[in-house]
């Protein structure tokens, strides 16, 4: 993706939708394309929350373990979603590409 389709995926994003354009342009520096192929676990709770994910394409599904250790699905992110530490803290306990591969710009 290039740089003016990520800075307009950004700017839909209320955490940088106050940054102006060359802001936004300091984040895309330290921000590094990655693709994560589906079943491919990306985080588990209580991994450090040391970044921060914006998904391009694809989908990310949050799964909380249930009683019987099974996932239960709670929630799925789509491109423009975050994934990190801002939404993890909820008690989330996998987050999991989906059925395609995903995109994402790591923070």
């Amino acid at each position: 993706m290039d740089n003016v389709r990520l800075i307009s995926l950004l700017q839909a994003i209320p955490l940088f939708a106050d940054l102006e354009d060359g802001e936004l342009m300091d984040v895309l520096r330290i921000a590094k394309p990655v693709q994560h192929e589906p079943g491919h676990v990306i985080c588990r709770q209580g991994d450090p929350g040391e970044c921060m994910y914006v998904i391009q394409s694809g989908e990310v599904t949050i799964n909380i373990k249930g009683a019987d250790g099974r996932p239960i699905p709670v929630a799925t992110l789509k491109p423009g979603d975050l994934l990190g530490e801002p939404d993890m803290d909820g008690g989330a306990a996998l987050a999991v590409g989906g059925a395609q591969t995903v995109e994402a710009v790591f923070l």
